[in-house]
């Protein structure tokens, strides 16, 4: 999953990327495991559930880049 998003990121622009402030963290089980894989979005406290690896572009377009919040993917 991690891999996805870390292939997305480093399609964008490096002055995007830079811009954006962006990095990848690989964490353990925040207590909703069974929801898994999560994405969290700091500092703007996004928390998506149930992300599959296809749903990485669509995040990074989406809600990194666009500031758009995908209503299927939510808590």
């Amino acid at each position: 999953m991690a891999e996805a998003f870390e292939e997305g990121l480093r399609a964008l622009d490096a002055d995007q990327t830079r811009e954006l402030n962006l990095v990848t963290k690989h964490t353990g089980c925040h207590g909703f495991c069974e929801k898994g894989p999560l994405v969290v979005l700091m500092p703007e406290g996004v928390f998506y559930k149930g992300v599959r690896p296809g749903d990485a572009k669509q995040i990074i377009q989406k809600t990194i880049i666009g500031g758009e919040i995908i209503d299927k993917l939510l808590y």
